[in-house]
């Protein structure tokens, strides 16, 4: 019996030096290692493996998978990983404790737990796992990446947490991820933190914001919208190496054309955003040509005068909505002494926080990212 259709050659298998047990009732084989566990804990906890262990094993009573080493049941996870479920299933109260203590917990091998313990339905083990991990997170938000240990591990928690519909665990990962890219931080271990983020990406049809996001942060992170801003001319698509630190010039060439055609893109969003957008007509507001109109494009010219030096659209968008929190009846433009109507105040104000989301919305579309 296998636990997914795989198939295991004739070996010289290792009796793996922890969880093999003299008075175990199961015999498992995770890739050459023998793990001898006692069939009722994994039966008590997990409805996979009530099922699994249900099913007939062997052909006659006398010889049933799992009861020896010359006939294990077949488990196609790592050694690693199944080791991980066994320590958590064979926990002692000091090994739970030490997942508390920040010095002593270990994010590596909590992150295996809740691989496993999640795809075998050990539910009680793996919600008990994330809140170990979340803990610690919310506690030392820019340690967690070290204490995982690789790239790869960071990865996999990453995906295990979309997985497991942990959003506010993937909102704070993707928080601290691309703060790791766009930092100034030396530029090999910016480039390292992207490339660990765009591989993660491209290995998944369901984050292409995510994938979107790490090339944007990036982008912030190379100083070109800056660079931008300082020449009178600007800086045109197949002009851009020049202006390309080491890091930025290395990527490969798909990588490369998606990271320039949105910097191109968010250009131009850039130079359209000198002219205020169009306000929506308003027909409870009877002075909304006249007045309103007027009021709101005198507003965000003045607010784009004071705001040259930004390049970054998106970072404009930010300056703009924090700004445009002062909207109200009695605060107007300087040049402008017409004040906003209450509707049209609204209307403003919602066109403003509109302007986030439209952003973000558009991101993945300007880096071609399907």
């Amino acid at each position: 019996m296998v636990f997914s259709g795989e198939s295991s050659e004739p070996n010289n298998y290792v009796r793996d030096k922890d969880y093999y047990f003299e008075d175990g009732s199961l015999v498992i084989l995770a890739k050459g290692y023998l793990f001898k566990i006692h069939r009722m804990l994994f039966e008590r906890d997990s409805p996979f493996f009530r099922s699994l262990l249900s099913l007939p094993q062997g052909e006659g009573s006398n010889a049933p998978e799992g009861q020896s080493d010359e006939d294990p049941i077949i488990c196609p996870d790592s050694a690693e990983d199944f080791r991980a479920l066994c320590w958590v299933v064979y926990s002692r109260p000091a090994d739970i404790l030490q997942q508390q203590g920040a010095n002593t917990i270990k994010v590596s091998e909590l992150t295996r737990v809740v691989a496993i313990t999640h795809k075998y339905e050990f539910d009680a083990y793996c919600e008990w796992a994330w809140n170990a991990l979340d803990a610690h997170f919310t506690a030392f938000p820019y340690n967690f990446f070290h204490k995982c240990g690789t790239w790869g591990a960071v990865g996999r928690i990453f995906k295990l947490a979309i997985e497991c519909e942990k959003r506010p665990f993937v909102d704070r990962m993707e928080q601290v991820w691309f703060r790791r890219i766009s930092s100034p931080s030396p530029s090999s271990d910016r480039a390292i933190a992207f490339r660990e983020a765009v591989n993660v990406a491209e290995g998944s049809d369901h984050l292409r914001e995510f994938h979107a996001k790490s090339y944007y942060a990036y982008l912030q992170s190379s100083g070109l919208f800056e660079k931008q801003v300082q020449h009178t001319v600007p800086i045109e698509l197949d002009g851009l190496a020049s202006h390309m630190d080491e890091s930025l010039a290395n990527l490969s060439s798909e990588r490369r054309m998606r990271l320039l055609t949105g910097f191109w893109s968010l250009s131009q969003l850039r130079l359209r955003m000198s002219q205020p957008p169009k306000l929506m007509d308003n027909p409870s507001c009877a002075r909304h040509t006249s007045d309103c109109v007027p009021c709101w494009e005198s507003w965000w010219k003045d607010v784009l005068n004071n705001a040259t030096k930004i390049g970054d659209p998106g970072k404009l968008i930010d300056h703009i909505s924090y700004t445009g929190k002062n909207i109200s009846l009695g605060q107007h433009s300087p040049s402008n002494p017409t004040q906003l109507t209450n509707s049209c105040t609204a209307l403003v104000r919602s066109k403003i926080l509109m302007l986030k989301k439209d952003f973000d919305d558009s991101l993945a579309n300007r880096f071609m990212v399907s």
